[in-house]
């Protein structure tokens, strides 16, 4: 039952909307109350996450964000303010979007002007400093450019500025972006849609761009802008690059491994390179786990919170999903049933389980699979998967640490068109000393960013000395 209802939550499920932007009675400290109070008695990880050790932190931070939330006057502001005063529990699974419809913030686009940054802009001479994030930034389909500028206020460090588009709603001179400085490397970015709506996720910087694909650093070579690549780097060393697991890569990585099967029949070696996964849906990596097959992998189960909340979210699904198949709604309401039971505590969602295959793949050999600290979710989900292989060595960063809590639904908040995203469910392999959060999962093989990754690992595979 666990992965056959998992994959639903990770559907993003805006349907239902409501543009509530114009309750003038709404402000943002009330919603802060409520999104705060929500996720103490609802998120699974609260208690985990909120500790003797660090309560009195989490109690001045709390308050300091409800300070900044007395002084916003947008939902854009306020959805900020509550998604920076919710990564205190440094979990990539406790998000916060916006949920109107589009367009839902009036004069939106007259306030997004900010012509005076533009004097600073020049695509043809604009210099930026080393080791900054400022720069030119585009697209993978070259839709938009922006110039990503400091420019500080109560609620960003930088704000990326179009500097082309060619969507007739955006013009030279507008907030495509704002970036805010969470520590680590790690900013909260607010990135403006089509119909200037924002979205909020945690990302970092590298040396292609983005951690979630969307803005590429210009001047970057162009096969480093592809979601999923190939490359034959030797007769015997294949290569795979998979930047995501989103639902939408699910067709692009069946078709890689399947038009690629005769060579992955045939190599020796393989390097899959899931530096920047940020996660998405499990059955999207199905065809490369029978290529790393070698003995029964072990997916250890969750337990779900029974709060009120949550039995409340988990009953919503029969509205969101009015054509769920029997069997799924009949799992839902024996999982309610048991919720109802035994209010205030943990609930099992499902037994360990188990993965078998008929044949372990005589090739490839060998696998490498580089990691860092931007792969998250879903991410180390096939991570976990992938170690429990003898082929596998695991090269590179620790990962995000982004998978202890999952199971993800949502609750809007009161007036705002707000909606707060939070894990109801909660690993058993916390509990046997195997977490994910905070640390990551650790590669076999450290490397370090100024070498050659790629190449480091063709030669590991090759029994070769790196140059």
């Amino acid at each position: 039952m666990r992965i056959q209802i998992f994959t639903l939550f990770i559907l993003v499920i805006y349907t239902g909307c409501q543009n509530k932007e114009a309750n003038t009675s709404c402000n943002c400290a009330d919603e802060f109350t409520f999104a705060k109070g929500y996720l103490e008695e609802n998120y699974a990880g609260f208690q985990d996450k909120v500790h003797d050790q660090n309560r009195e932190a989490y109690i001045a931070h709390s308050k300091r964000y409800f300070a900044l939330a007395q002084k916003v006057v947008t939902s854009t502001h306020c959805q900020l303010t509550i998604a920076a005063w919710a990564a205190f529990f440094e979990d990539g699974h406790v998000q916060i979007h916006f949920t109107g419809a589009p367009g839902g913030e009036p004069e939106l686009e007259a306030k997004q002007k900010i012509l005076k940054s533009t004097e600073r802009i020049d695509k043809e001479s604009f210099q930026f400093p080393e080791h900054e994030i400022e720069g030119m930034y585009f697209t993978s389909d070259s839709s938009y450019q922006i110039a990503i500028v400091k420019d500080q206020n109560d609620f960003r460090d930088y704000v990326g500025i179009i500097v082309h588009a060619k969507s007739d709603w955006w013009e030279p001179g507008m907030v495509k972006a704002e970036f805010r400085k969470m520590g680590d490397g790690k900013f909260l970015a607010v990135n403006y849609n089509l119909y200037h709506n924002p979205r909020i996720r945690s990302i970092a910087f590298d040396e292609y761009g983005t951690s979630d694909g969307l803005w590429f650093r210009a001047g970057i070579e162009e096969d480093a802008q592809d979601m999923i690549s190939t490359r034959q780097l030797s007769p015997s060393t294949l290569y795979i690059k998979i930047r995501s697991f989103e639902d939408y890569m699910a067709a692009a990585i069946d078709s890689v491994f399947n038009n690629f099967e005769d060579k992955l029949a045939t190599s020796p070696n393989l390097i899959l390179d899931i530096r920047g996964n940020g996660g998405g849906s499990d059955y999207t990596y199905a065809p490369i786990s029978p290529w790393m097959y070698t003995d029964t992998v072990k997916i250890i189960g969750v337990d779900m919170l029974a709060s009120e909340g949550n039995i409340e979210a988990w009953k919503n699904m029969f509205h969101d999903y009015p054509d769920l198949p029997e069997e799924i709604k009949e799992q839902i309401n024996e999982l309610i049933s048991k919720m109802e039971a035994s209010k205030g505590s943990f609930i099992s969602q499902g037994d360990d389980s188990f993965i078998t295959y008929e044949e372990i793949k005589p090739y490839p050999k060998k696998i490498v699979v580089l990691i860092d600290g931007e792969v998250g979710s879903t991410g180390e989900q096939f991570v976990l998967e992938a170690m429990q292989s003898k082929k596998v060595t695991l090269m590179g960063q620790p990962t995000g640490g982004v998978l202890d809590y999952a199971n993800v639904r949502r609750k809007d908040l009161n007036c705002m068109p707000i909606g707060l995203f939070y894990a109801t469910t909660r690993s058993r392999r916390i509990d046997q000393g195997m977490p994910v959060d905070g640390e990551g999962i650790r590669p076999e093989v450290v490397l370090t960013p100024e070498l050659n990754w790629i190449e480091v690992a063709k030669a590991f595979l090759e029994d070769e000395v790196a140059q």
